[in-house]
């Protein structure tokens, strides 16, 4: 015989440190779809490329050290992925021209990437053609 309450309170336990995000496209830039997060209702991450991790990176920085998180979209019955907080905070996506994609670890880039890459944005000839839709739109 199972003893249901203490099943029940296994399940209450995991909800708990179940983190739920919303993924939303918001554009469709050169190097692919560009999500923004929600948690809790609030914006959460805006214009980042994998939001699964980079989720886990976020609530991490807010406090939230416990649990899974799991990413939703609209319109789903249930979640598409779901990871460890601290694991998923590791990891990022990997492609390049030559490989990929594939999981790998993830590190701080450094201030010469950074900036690198700000050059490259303001210099780029492929501009994301769709602008950016605020909160209260509907996102692609």
């Amino acid at each position: 015989m199972v003893d249901t309450h203490d099943t029940n309170s296994a399940n209450e336990d995991r909800a708990k440190r179940t983190h739920r995000v919303d993924v939303q496209a918001v554009r469709y830039g050169a190097r692919g779809p560009v999500y923004r997060i929600l948690h809790a209702g609030e914006v959460l991450l805006e214009g980042c490329r994998c939001p699964l991790f980079e989720a886990c990176r976020a609530l991490l920085a807010k406090g939230i050290t416990g649990g899974r998180v799991e990413l939703w979209r609209s319109g789903k019955a249930s979640w598409d992925l779901a990871v460890d907080i601290t694991v998923g905070a590791k990891l990022t996506v990997v492609e390049t021209e030559t490989e990929g994609p594939r999981l790998g670890k993830w590190s701080v880039p450094s201030l010469d990437a950074i900036s690198r890459l700000r050059h490259r944005a303001r210099t780029a000839r492929d501009a994301d053609p769709v602008p950016w839709p605020t909160l209260g739109e509907t996102p692609i």
